[in-house]
């Protein structure tokens, strides 16, 4: 049987963080004769695994999930799956294997690295190989190889992240207020007062030690969130929807959108 997969970084691991253990990371290019990876599970730990280049289909039990440069895939443990190669590109694609009693939970099965998450993965990985290139202490592996699963954990949950971190009481009425209020012309300050604060810091202050964000943050995540599901369900305008989250200037709402999610608006709606 031929090889399936030419390893170009390889590292065995055992770092433990906030309910992960991260066993190995490894960047594979697929073999030149090989246009199928045999169907295969693994018994104890689940997988991530992030397309850099080529296209193709992983296959799973009850799908097949397209997949391209910045596609993740998660892959509970015990989960059956293959690939199947598309074109003549050899896939090149990062899989890192770990442990996890919430994953199952928390991980979408499918979802796609934006351009500025791609472009910090891709420095982080360089940076990894430098590392290993030169010998450099375990420390400064781990911590890059974290960095790394951070970037991916946060593209694989961002649809729950956002109501997670938000999920204080006060928090709650923050984001009430917000939308009593209107996206279009609210404040930080409109919704401090609102809730009884003379000065923003000393909700900030509350806020915090409920381990919630601050009001600021809050407002600009609702403002996302709208701004995000007004582009995906209705053709209304880009410079329409700028304003009805309170972004007179539709230049400004387009550079804050693209800091926000590496895409221009009219790239996120395309995509």
């Amino acid at each position: 049987m031929p090889r399936e997969f030419q390893p170009l970084l390889l590292r065995d691991l055992d770092i433990s963080i906030e309910g992960y253990r991260i066993s190995r990371l490894v960047l594979n290019r697929h073999t030149p004769e090989v246009d199928r990876v045999s169907r295969h599970d693994h018994e104890n730990f689940h997988q991530c695994l992030v397309y850099l280049k080529g296209r193709g289909h992983q296959i799973m039990p009850e799908q097949e999930i397209a997949v391209r440069r910045g596609s993740l895939v998660f892959i509970p443990k015990k989960m059956r799956h293959g690939f199947r190669k598309e074109r003549a590109l050899r896939p090149l694609c990062l899989a890192i294997d770990f442990e996890s009693e919430t994953a199952e939970a928390d991980w979408k099965v499918s979802s796609h690295l934006n351009p500025a998450a791609l472009r910090r993965l891709e420095q982080g990985l360089v940076r990894l190989g430098q590392l290993s290139d030169s010998g450099a202490d375990s420390l400064s592996v781990a911590g890059t190889i974290l960095d790394l699963v951070g970037i991916l954990r946060e593209s694989a949950t961002s649809s729950k992240v956002s109501v997670s971190v938000t999920s204080g009481p006060l928090a709650a009425r923050v984001r009430s207020g917000i939308h009593q209020l209107g996206l279009d012309s609210v404040s930080a300050a409109d919704i401090s007062k609102q809730l009884g604060f003379r000065e923003i810091s000393k909700l900030n202050g509350k806020l915090r030690s409920e381990n919630s964000p601050t009001v600021s943050r809050i407002l600009s995540s609702e403002k996302l969130i709208a701004a995000k599901s007004a582009l995906q369900q209705t053709s209304r305008p880009v410079g329409e929807i700028a304003e009805k989250v309170g972004f007179l200037d539709q230049n400004y709402f387009a550079r804050w959108f693209k800091t926000q999610t590496g895409d221009a608006p009219s790239e996120f709606r395309r995509n």
